[in-house]
């Protein structure tokens, strides 16, 4: 007998495997000096960002235009898509597509977990830097031990030893750009820590000093933006994150339901 579970693994890394073939291509324009125009959409809202290796410029795209067609990976290699270096990716479809075990994937293979590598990684760690020891379990990323960050503005952020999440405030496309550097999971993971407490961090997930401080939602991807600096991700990398995670985070504000 076939095994199901596993032709769906194949399946779902295929497509992972064709988003990372594109936004290689673009790396390779957008370093090449060229200017790429990346267009991200969901329901009935999209943004188009034009790309350069110095600067990321977002505009708004009108409704009637984001739902106007549905896009797929193949628009992407049209001889229009080439020739414009205009790609068009669908956030919606790409989160029911990648499913938490390929990003799990992706980070395991950008860190090389064996031990070796793992204290290599810890000694050259970037100066205020954090390195989260995580476990994956059940779909979810749970804490192994308190994971410390102090802001630029001087907030200290605690993520508690056993905080549990499937980091979905960071759309799963974002993490073609993220993932592939060893150091980055601390910036998804204290974004989840502020959006899904809608600021108010607290006890048992996590703790913040000065007590009393609210973030807002402006604020937590600032910090996520911030992290992701420290960390060294590329320029138009980070910034094209922080943009889209700015305009498609809003439904991820909120407190988890209880019961």
């Amino acid at each position: 007998m076939v095994d199901i579970v596993h032709i769906q693994t194949i399946q779902s890394n295929t497509y992972l495997t064709q988003i990372k073939a594109q936004f290689e291509r673009m790396d390779k324009s957008v370093e090449s000096g060229h200017t790429v125009t990346l267009v991200l959409s969901e329901n009935n809202r999209a943004i188009s960002l034009s790309i350069t290796r110095d600067n990321v410029a977002k505009s708004d795209v009108p409704s009637e235009g984001a739902t106007a067609k549905t896009y797929s990976l193949a628009d992407n290699e049209s001889l229009s898509a080439l020739i414009t270096n205009s790609y068009h990716f669908d956030i919606g479809d790409i989160n029911r597509q990648i499913k938490a075990h390929d990003i799990e994937a992706e980070i395991n293979k950008a860190t090389h977990q064996d031990t070796k590598q793992s204290k290599r990684n810890a000694a050259s760690l970037p100066p205020g830097l954090p390195n989260p020891s995580v476990h994956f379990i059940a779909g979810n990323w749970v804490l192994a031990e308190d994971c410390v960050y102090t802001t630029n503005d001087l907030f200290t952020l605690t993520a508690k030893s056993g905080f549990q999440t499937d980091l979905a405030s960071i759309p799963r496309i974002l993490w073609v750009l993220i993932a592939s550097f060893e150091l980055s999971l601390a910036a998804p993971i204290f974004h989840d820590l502020i959006y899904r407490s809608m600021g108010e961090v607290a006890l048992p997930d996590g703790v913040v000093l000065p007590a009393g401080k609210t973030f807002t939602r402006s604020e937590a991807d600032d910090i996520f933006l911030e992290l992701m600096t420290r960390a060294k991700i590329p320029f138009w990398k980070r910034n094209v994150a922080y943009l889209a995670v700015d305009f498609f985070g809003v439904s991820s504000w909120r407190k988890p339901s209880i019961g």
